[in-house]
């Protein structure tokens, strides 16, 4: 299994610029909707779709109280594929959903990082003064890990394979706190160059 810190590290940095002619990493494809709203003392709320070809209508949904407790579902054509669920904002649980094969489980985990690295979702990530930026981005990261391991164990030991919740909570957990603290860390050092 790949280690969460590599991965995480994967997912930290944007890809690499391609030579002029070539096919871009990013399949430029934009979420068709994203909603989100944080609401002081009431929490997040976030719903994000996209359509990524060959795969279907994928979509995140997070929903949260102020206190990080809440949920956060990943879907695949309005199937669910993992509920993920969070206390305090530490993973709590994971459920898997729809067993994917283990191409549509890469296609998913990738679509998941490019959106993520899309314009219009770093710009409500790195916008939102309320706080919540370096945690959602901690959280996508996380349930493209997450996915990432726990699909690919389904898809090489079976759907019913008992034991492969782990590897997708350790991949989600491990990568969720690097990219908070790598974000946090950043939107930290911005602001005191800033003042």
């Amino acid at each position: 299994m790949l280690h969460p810190h590599i991965l995480a590290a994967a997912l930290a940095f944007p890809y690499p610029a391609t030579a002029p002619d070539a096919e871009p990493p990013f399949a430029a494809i934009a979420p068709t909707t994203i909603h989100i709203v944080t609401n002081p003392g009431e929490g997040i709320d976030l719903e994000l779709s996209y359509d990524w070809p060959d795969l279907g209508r994928v979509g995140l949904e997070v929903f949260a109280g102020v206190d990080g407790t809440g949920a956060l579902l990943v879907l695949l054509d309005e199937a669910m594929i993992a509920a993920i669920d969070l206390h305090r904002g530490e993973l709590a649980g994971i459920h898997p959903g729809l067993a994917l094969d283990h191409a549509d489980v890469l296609a998913l985990a990738d679509s998941i990082v490019q959106v993520a690295h899309s314009q219009p979702v770093q710009e409500l990530l790195l916008g939102d003064e309320r706080g919540w930026g370096c945690w959602l981005a901690g959280k996508m990261a996380g349930a493209a890990a997450g996915v990432l391991a726990a699909g690919t164990c389904a898809a090489v030991a079976g759907p019913l394979a008992p034991g492969c919740v782990a590897p997708g909570s350790l991949s989600f957990k491990g990568v969720d706190q690097y990219i908070v603290g790598k974000c946090n860390k950043a939107q930290n050092v911005s602001r005191e160059h800033h003042v």
